[in-house]
């Protein structure tokens, strides 16, 4: 905590190392001073062991669906970038906003047509580096200067939320044409292709037919 003090520059922001569900964000987990930054590590590593401790990102947030692409997984399919709009005195998702007051915050297509397609492109690099399958969102934050930060990929987000209750994913795939279905028409697609190249790339491997596999005896 005392180097994060010493070489982040404030605000910062404290989380779970390995977030999920915004679990124990709140407010105040944007720290504005040495004395908040060590009041909220203090909460998340008595509750989690450990706590991840960034620079806070002054500006928007959007979110990314990512789909593995069945025909080429090295150029993954991207949906319409969304952008959040906070309430007076909130800027950016915590449990309570996410779980308890979401009717407040409000979810619209990133209207910028030259940072639309950045946030697709660093998405879907983003899914391709870290080898990804199927399906993730990625949560970015975009500077007032309007530079794009990755903030995380969500790997299994939730999807396929009532209507009335859309999560980000739906409201991604609300955007698309092919909706819902076509989306998971892709994913089984997608699966079935990993599914094929795993097969034949089992299939092309040296074939002992003794079955032996192992170094043999000197």
């Amino acid at each position: 905590v005392d180097l994060a003090v010493d070489t982040l520059r404030f605000p910062l922001f404290v989380k779970h190392y390995s977030s999920y569900a915004s679990v124990d964000l709140s407010r105040a987990s944007r720290a504005a001073t040495p004395a908040g930054l060590r009041r909220q590590c203090r909460k998340i590593m008595s509750r989690h062991g450990a706590a991840l401790i960034e620079e806070y990102i002054e500006g928007t947030e959007c979110t990314v669906l990512v789909a593995e692409n069945p025909h080429d997984p090295l150029r993954p399919v991207t949906y319409t970038p969304m952008q959040y709009r906070f309430p007076d005195g909130e800027s950016f998702k915590h449990a309570k906003m996410k779980w308890v007051d979401y009717d407040a915050l409000s979810c619209f297509p990133v209207t910028d047509p030259d940072l639309a397609p950045r946030l697709r492109e660093a998405s879907a690099r983003f899914f391709v580096a870290l080898g990804g399958a199927s399906f993730g969102r990625c949560d970015i934050r975009v500077s007032t200067d309007g530079e794009p930060y990755m903030l995380e990929i969500n790997p299994n987000c939730g999807v396929y939320y009532p209507p009335t209750d859309p999560g980000s994913a739906d409201l991604c795939l609300l955007q698309d044409p092919a909706g819902h279905e076509g989306f998971t028409r892709q994913l089984v697609a997608a699966a079935l292709k990993r599914r094929e190249r795993a097969v034949a790339a089992t299939l092309a491997q040296p074939h002992d037919p003794t079955g032996f596999h192992g170094a043999p005896d000197a």
